[in-house]
């Protein structure tokens, strides 16, 4: 069976901070001036509802983009943990492939009938 990996949706993470600006600037935004009292609690109550829509999705998202970034691996590490992470893993890559380029010679001194270079090998007393 395959597993997948929690993905993480970039896309709705970057809508959130214009989301915010214009949540904020629809709040900070005088109502519209109305002819009548009825007409005005009218425009007040549509603008205050907007609001009200705007922040709940907002939130919506906010909760939605918690949940996916807490799923995934080493999600709940610091930052500085992540980086020290990252810098492991780097070395292990590293490591890996010096062992490789290793194998990479032995196997073609082998095929060519060779004997393999070792740098700090000491010649066979043979008497």
């Amino acid at each position: 069976m395959q597993s997948t990996q929690p993905s993480f949706d970039a896309p709705l993470a970057s809508t959130l901070f214009p989301d915010i600006v214009r949540l904020t600037a629809s709040a900070a935004a005088p109502p519209a001036a109305a002819d009548s009292g009825t007409a005005q609690n009218d425009v007040s109550r549509t603008i205050k509802l907007d609001l009200s829509k705007q922040a709940a999705q907002l939130h919506s998202n906010l909760a939605a983009l918690s949940t996916q970034a807490a799923a995934l691996p080493a999600g709940n590490l610091s930052l500085e943990d992540q980086d020290w992470l990252i810098a492991q893993l780097e070395k292990e890559v590293e490591r890996k492939r010096q062992e490789l380029a290793k194998m990479a010679q032995l196997t073609t001194a082998a095929q060519n009938g060779a004997a393999p270079a070792e740098p700090h090998a000491q010649p066979m007393d043979t008497a």
